[in-house]
């Protein structure tokens, strides 16, 4: 099954429009349906979506040249990762049951921090990787690798 990276691309503009109309009516509560629409479509103020290692290329290949992508390596700081729009991971397993995520920071889900920070976090869930319940899921895991249940 090919990827939809069209997905991603809409997902993101979408986020970066919201975050920029919300910044603006934050500055001007009073301001006219017309500048908060002008601002929604100003996708490239929202900031940086920051990206792990081993992310697959094939995921972000639809995105807008409006959206700006960042690497974690160095790793970012703290304060760095809270001022980023968001991030964009893969994921070990998700859990249909509870919509649980897990990440057993492997390739395309980055270090601990990274989806736990930024207040925006997009995880990539291919069909292959849902799990029934936490039963099914718990199966599915390297026992010895770290893993973060969000």
């Amino acid at each position: 099954m090919e990827f939809p990276a069209a997905a991603v691309a809409r997902i993101l503009t979408a986020r970066s429009a919201t975050a920029v109309a919300d910044a603006a009516d934050a500055a001007d509560p009073a301001r006219s349906d017309a500048a908060a629409d002008a601002a929604r479509s100003d996708a490239a103020a929202a900031g940086v979506f920051v990206i792990p290692d081993g992310l697959p290329a094939d995921w972000l290949t639809a995105l807008p040249a409006a959206i700006e992508l960042a690497g974690d390596q160095p790793p970012l700081s703290a304060a760095e990762l809270d001022e980023a729009a968001g991030v964009i991971a893969g994921c070990a397993v998700a859990i249909a049951e509870t919509g649980t995520i897990i990440l057993d920071h492997g390739p395309g889900q980055g270090r601990r921090a990274l989806p736990l920070v930024p207040d925006f976090h997009l995880v990539i869930v291919r069909a292959d990787q849902v799990a029934a319940d936490l039963a099914d899921a718990f199966a599915r895991l390297d026992p010895v690798r770290p893993h973060t249940l969000i």
